[in-house]
């Protein structure tokens, strides 16, 4: 499956004023983060494609569940993205 804004808001249950634009720019966020921990993007119907898509809505729902800067401490205090270490390692 193609990293998609659709299959993002069904699967976060997001609905409301978020734009499709702004969840766009989560996925974008997130492959981009994952290109730069040496993560390509897998070939259409390559075994590893799954894990690749779940890396990225994880990441793209913890930046959306995130999206308020808060204060300092709580940004040092916020807990990593479950797994995400794993599926990079995996798939590097």
């Amino acid at each position: 499956m193609a990293v998609d804004v659709s299959w993002l808001r069904s699967h976060a249950a997001i609905d409301g004023d978020v734009t499709d634009e702004q969840l766009g720019l989560y996925l974008q966020a997130a492959v981009g983060y994952l290109a730069n921990a040496g993560v390509a993007a897998p070939d259409p119907g390559d075994a590893s494609e799954a894990l690749y898509d779940l890396a990225v809505y994880q990441l793209a729902c913890y930046y959306y569940d995130h999206r308020s800067l808060g204060t300092p401490e709580q940004l040092n205090s916020t807990p990593a993205v479950f797994g995400l270490q794993g599926i990079i390692h995996q798939l590097n």
